[in-house]
């Protein structure tokens, strides 16, 4: 199931907010989600995450070519992090990190042509 993302390495993804910027490594992003107008970053190893005011839909179309995969509404994961995938009632992922996110039933076929 594991797919193999280098082209992700080296590259950076920048995020302005307000009167500061962040440069982030896009390998070490798990995945964004995104409640209301904010949306947080939530990177491998760090415990403070970035919240930012871009919307989602901004991630997805800056990360798309980059092994990232929009599960749901507010949800979208780095592809190289994904751990494992099991479809038991509600189709979930579970990343290297613990974390779960159910896919929607819209999305569902996508995903499964990517893995």
């Amino acid at each position: 199931m594991k797919k193999n993302y280098n082209y992700q390495k080296g590259q950076k993804l920048i995020v302005n907010e307000k009167a500061k910027f962040h440069q982030i490594d896009i390998e070490r992003i798990s995945h964004i989600s995104c409640d209301g107008y904010i949306s947080t970053i939530y990177i491998l190893g760090e415990k403070e995450n970035i919240p930012t005011s871009h919307l989602l839909k901004y991630f997805e179309t800056e990360l798309s070519d980059m092994g990232f995969f929009r599960t749901n509404r507010n949800t979208l994961i780095n592809l190289n992090h994904v751990d494992s995938y099991q479809s038991n009632g509600k189709p979930v992922i579970k990343m290297s990190n613990n974390q779960k996110f159910i896919i929607s039933r819209r999305r569902l076929a996508e995903f499964l042509k990517l893995i």
